[in-house]
């Protein structure tokens, strides 16, 4: 288990040393995501003491009348973000950010 978690989080590191070793540029490193629950298995969670998922879920369904249907952890611009789709109560789905801290 503890293998697995070193191995996962070694993956997730490995595109973005590429990106900066080769000299991406933001636009590309930006579109790094993770899914809340690799986020939380890997530490990312705590690591970086970022805001509970339950907090930002409530706030951003009772804000958009609808249900997250999506929930990412992104870096952006050297800042962590929360990417959500909210899957409205009109039918019509919304893409919203988050800052994660």
């Amino acid at each position: 288990m503890l293998l697995g978690k070193i191995i996962r989080g070694a993956l997730l590191a490995l595109p973005i040393a590429l990106l900066v070793a080769f000299g991406a540029t933001d636009a590309l490193a930006q579109d790094r995501c993770v899914s809340w629950s690799e986020a939380r298995s890997i530490g990312l969670t705590t690591r970086f003491k970022l805001r509970p998922a339950s907090e930002i879920k409530a706030r951003v369904e009772a804000k958009y009348g609808g249900k997250v249907v999506s929930f990412q952890i992104c870096q952006n611009s050297g800042r962590l973000i929360y990417k959500l789709a909210v899957f409205r109560s009109d039918g019509n789905v919304r893409f919203v950010t988050e800052p994660a801290r």
